[in-house]
């Protein structure tokens, strides 16, 4: 085994066009591209970290306690949830320096 990355983020090809900024599932992992690109491109997606949430990204009507409570992701919608059934858990909703984030641990 050889360690090539650090794994805060990796190269990877788009299935389909990627936002900048907009997590998505791939595959099995939760990423957010930190550039936008057509598909087919190589784009750079982040796997770690915390980010602030656009309210768009958050499922309507739902409020999250940002307590260190668990992030799913509605795959078929992309937007973010506390619901867990039929759901993939993506990271935490948790408050850093005051500010409202989900936390990626790249699981």
């Amino acid at each position: 085994m050889k360690n090539i990355a650090e794994g805060q983020s990796l190269t990877l090809v788009a299935t389909a066009d990627v936002t900048q900024g907009k997590g998505f599932m791939y595959g099995k992992l939760f990423v957010v591209p930190s550039v936008s690109v057509k598909a087919g491109k190589s784009f750079t997606a982040e796997i770690k970290g915390a980010y602030v949430l656009d309210a768009a990204d958050i499922k309507e009507g739902i409020t999250p306690a940002y307590d260190g409570s668990a992030a799913y992701v509605i795959a078929a919608e992309g937007v973010l949830t506390t619901t867990a059934s039929g759901n993939t858990k993506v990271g935490y909703f948790v408050k850093h320096f005051g500010e409202d984030v989900l936390l990626l641990t790249g699981a």
